[in-house]
């Protein structure tokens, strides 16, 4: 995925992925997340990491995009259709196009390479942000609930050691 090659560092030394990951799915349980809601979690991650592989061209004698037919870019939107389940066209349209309302009237505009891009790229943040947030819902109801402890989420990032009043993503 070309989401996750930009550091071209492909694996890390004594890092189990497989144990990591079912350290992960226990943690997720842990905090209340059901076997369901933690597939649609990796349906959402994979729709993200698949989108993240589509590329665009510019359309012949215009200066708008349209996805490169590739075997690549096929599949991908095969994959992030079906995990989000929308169809195909829609995708294209939403990726290549945007609709401006007006009053009752709607106008479809079509972008160009880097606006497609930035849209391609806006929706993957979306998702990836709203499914944060909807984590860290679930994990804060579950401290809420359990009101024996005095329990806080805090974040560990290169800045140091950080708690928040309210847990949300940047």
């Amino acid at each position: 995925f070309s989401l996750l090659n930009k550091s071209k560092c492909y694996e890390a030394e004594n890092i189990d992925d497989k144990k990591c990951f079912e350290i992960t799915c226990n943690a997720m349980k842990i905090v209340g997340i059901s076997d369901y809601q933690l597939s649609c979690i990796w349906d959402i991650l994979a729709a993200i990491l698949h989108l993240g592989d589509i590329t665009f061209e510019v359309i012949e004698e215009s200066e708008y995009a349209r996805i490169v037919d590739n075997e690549i870019n096929n599949n991908s939107l095969n994959y992030v259709s079906k995990l989000l389940g929308v169809s195909i066209s829609s995708l294209k349209c939403a990726l290549c196009e945007q609709t401006l309302v007006m009053k009752k009237e709607s106008t479809i505009k079509a972008l160009t390479v880097p606006q497609a891009i930035d849209t391609r790229d806006g929706l993957s943040k979306s998702l990836y942000g709203r499914l944060f947030n909807w984590i860290v819902d679930v994990i804060n109801k579950t401290i809420q609930n359990d009101s024996q402890t005095n329990s806080i989420i805090g974040t560990l990032d290169i800045f140091g050691f950080e708690c928040f009043e309210q847990n949300s993503f940047e």
